[in-house]
Formats: C-alpha cells, structure tokens, sequence
C-alpha cells in the first residue's frame, strides 16, 4: 500500500518540481562536494533500520524515470544495468546504465552523498566513453575498459580532463527471490537566497532524502523507486521569492521476509503561510520480488474483517487521547481520518496506521501513528503471511 505525503495548503501554493536552470548553478559545488568526501555508509538492508545521518550535499536532479532497455544479466564481455564501485580507489559510487545500439546513457551518485549525476556516450567494441554532467553543465568524463567478466575498469577526470582518478566497477546481477533488499539514501539540498534585495527576506532551503532499492531485477525496481521517491509537491520550487524551508525523510520499518515497509515523513515551514510548519507522512509498502504493493486486505489481514479492525483502531487511538489528554472533538477527529484505514507501516509487533489531513493541532498530537498489535488482528493466509511468524 502507497500512500503520499501530504502538505495541505502549503503544497497547493508553494511546491513545484525543481527547476534546470538551479541545477546547473548547483554543479560544481555538488562535484566538489563529492570528490572531497570519503565513502559513507549509505546503504542499508534488515528490519527495523533507519536512515544514516544526513550529509551536506549540493541539488541535484529529481529521480529519473526508469529505463527500459537495461541487460541486468550481464554475461562475459556484456554491459550490466548496475554496477558498484569506487572512484580513487575510497569514494564508493553506484551506477545505472542503458544501452541502445552503441549509445550509452546512465546516472551514478557516490554513497556518501546520495545526488545523481547524468552519464552519456559511446560503447566502441570493449572501450566506453562518458561524460559526466549535472543539469547542462559538464562536470567530468571517463574513459573505462569492458572487461570479460562485465566489470569496467579505466579513469576519470574533471570537466577539463585533469585530476584523473582510478575507476573501478563491478556488475551487480538482479537478486531473483529477494528476502531483503539493499536500500540507498538519495538526496536533494540547496540553500539558496530570496530573490529580493531586501536583507531580511530570508532564504530557500530544501533537505529532501528519500529511499531509493538497488540489485532487483528491472521490471521490479521500476515499480518500487517511483513510490519511494518525492511527488512533485514534495519538492522544492525553482524560483524562491520569500523564505520557505522544505524538509523530507523517510525510515526503514521493515527490509526482510520479501518485504519493504517505508514511512516518509516532512514538513514545509513557510514563511507566509497561516501555520509557519506544515507537515505530513506517507507510506509505502511492497512485495520484493515483483514489487507490488502489500494489501491490507488479503495480503495481511483477512478479507471481510473491516469491522474487527475498525474497533481494534478505535481501542488504540482511545488509548492514546487518555495518554495524551486530547480533548473529546479531537478524539472524532483522529477517529475520523483513519476511516478507511489505508496509510500503514508493517512493524515487528503489528500494524500501525496513520491518520492523514488532520488538523494542524492534532496532527501533532498523532503523528506517531496508532499501533495494532498482531494478536487484535485477523491475519490472512495471504502473500504476506510470513510477517506474523516470530
């Protein structure tokens, strides 16, 4: 089950997708950025597991769409789809590639920074050739050998061919029955000033990270990317005419058992908005191995048992407004938004669901969501069955 981040009037008056045009005023501070780093831990695989840290990277350019013609079966002397390795031999990068006749196209990000740069040029027998860029700005080159085994090996260099650095790459063949996946941070920041001359209009920011799955088969990760990453209203504008702070992340509830169950969570604090935060969450939760979304009914909880649910919610969310000393409307309120039940997380202890356009004050009052534990519930003999086994 998918379900999108929700920013209420802030999103209807203040978001759009990014711009080219801050792109390319972002591509050398991203490339110096990158190249100036040591590899971090960004990628992640297991239940229960989080984002790392977050590390101060320059804008880069939204998801791409996926490709359609990548060979992620990768036999001697052949192209891969995926591939991860090292520039210099420490900054550990990740790179998608797709090939149509001898024209080769791509993105790669290193680990440590999670933003895209675009690759494009020529496959000549076994000697490939790529430009490295960032919006329209060419930010670097490569000039790699295809090995018999698919890897690729050879250098790069910057944008005016100096600094060249060892390039090593190894294919990454598709996991064909997944029980876990390997998850890397992606991210989009700037700060970028308000286009005014006055001093004290303040500035643009954005951190947006978001989730990105790598080493399934293709059909599949072109299912599951799209839905973990930001919706154009999640997204910052180009133009920044008066202060605006967006904010995106996202948490790892369950990598294991041929699922992955994500809570994205942000807020948008705008400077002329009635509320100066606006926040909001959103759900994403899908089968590994064709990338499917889990239903709730039928995949999890037996079909026809809407009833029981709703009163098993009801007894959580009554628990809470008695912790929290909620007052009775905002008890109906909560109560209310969760009907139907259909934003959720799939946790070790059950299922918690999450109520989404509530009221600026009650919202902060149940955005940690209400959790049903498994003995309330009506398990189905269903796809995601395994997720009641202890």
């Amino acid at each position: 089950m998918t379900s999108s981040l929700s920013f209420a009037s802030v999103r209807r008056a203040r978001l759009a997708n990014i711009g080219r045009g801050l792109l390319a005023a972002a591509a050398a501070t991203l490339c110096l950025q990158c190249k100036g780093s040591s590899s971090g831990d960004a990628a992640s695989t297991g239940s229960g597991g989080s984002t790392p840290s977050a590390t101060s990277v320059a804008a880069a350019a939204p998801p791409p769409a996926a490709a359609a013609s990548i060979d992620h079966t990768a036999t001697a002397g052949s192209l891969a789809g995926e591939y991860r390795g090292t520039i210099g031999g420490a900054l550990a990068i990740v790179v998608r590639l797709t090939k149509d006749a001898g024209k080769v196209r791509g993105t790669y990000f290193y680990e440590k920074s999670g933003s895209d740069l675009e690759l494009g040029g020529t496959l000549q027998g076994a000697h490939l050739r790529l430009d490295e860029s960032l919006g329209k700005t060419k930010t670097g080159a490569m000039s790699l050998d295809l090995g018999p085994d698919g890897a690729l090996t050879g250098t790069w260099t910057d944008a005016k061919g100096n600094k060249p650095s060892p390039f090593r790459a190894a294919p990454v063949h598709p996991d064909l029955s997944p029980t876990t996946v390997t998850v890397f941070k992606k991210a989009i920041r700037f700060t970028k000033p308000v286009d005014r001359a006055d001093a004290a209009a303040g500035v643009c920011k954005a951190s947006v990270e978001y989730a990105e799955v790598f080493g399934l088969k293709p059909e599949v990760e072109a299912k599951i990317n799209p839905k973990l990453a930001p919706g154009k209203d999640e997204l910052p504008d180009a133009t920044c005419d008066h202060g605006v702070d967006t904010e995106r992340g996202y948490s790892i509830i369950l990598n294991d058992k041929g699922i992955l169950s994500v809570r994205t969570s942000g807020s948008v604090s705008d400077s002329q908005a009635a509320h100066p935060s606006e926040q909001g969450f959103g759900t994403v939760n899908v089968f590994l191995a064709d990338g499917t979304d889990v239903a709730l009914f039928g995949d999890l909880l037996k079909p026809k048992t809407e009833a029981a649910l709703k009163r098993s919610l009801a007894a959580s969310v009554d628990a809470v407004w008695k912790k929290e000393k909620w007052e009775a409307s905002d008890k109906q309120t909560v109560l209310d938004a969760l009907e139907p039940p259909s934003s959720f997380v799939i946790e070790k202890h059950g299922l918690r669901f999450f109520a989404d356009g509530l009221p600026h004050v009650v919202w902060a009052l149940g955005g940690d969501g209400f959790l049903v534990p498994y003995a309330a519930l009506v398990g189905a003999n269903g796809r995601a069955a395994a997720v009641w086994e202890k």
